[in-house]
């Protein structure tokens, strides 16, 4: 769910976009979005390039304190304990991490 907002200091949030199969998370995406209603009028937009970037950022840096690692990369990516790999038959290589 996102709501938008006429509140100065919440102008920006995320959604989050998981992708989960029968044994959990296999990765999750940040999509940063602008939820200022004077300029999105009650429809949340998905932000792209410097701005997008500047939420991830930010994203990353609180969340720092609370991880023993990196968990989110630059690309607003968090992995699961399944990855999928493609042979070169198109086969889907379930790996754990």
């Amino acid at each position: 769910f996102s709501f938008a907002s006429y509140s100065r200091k919440a102008t920006e949030s995320i959604i989050l976009k998981t992708y989960l199969n029968k044994n959990g998370l296999v990765f999750a995406r940040l999509v940063p979005i602008s939820v200022n209603n004077y300029e999105v009028s009650f429809q949340p937009v998905p932000l792209n390039d410097a701005a997008a970037d500047h939420i991830i950022s930010d994203i990353i840096k609180y969340s720092r304190p609370l991880n023993t690692k990196e968990i989110i990369t630059e690309l607003g990516i968090i992995m699961g304990d399944q990855i999928y790999f493609h042979n070169a038959h198109g086969a889907a290589i379930v790996s754990s991490k």
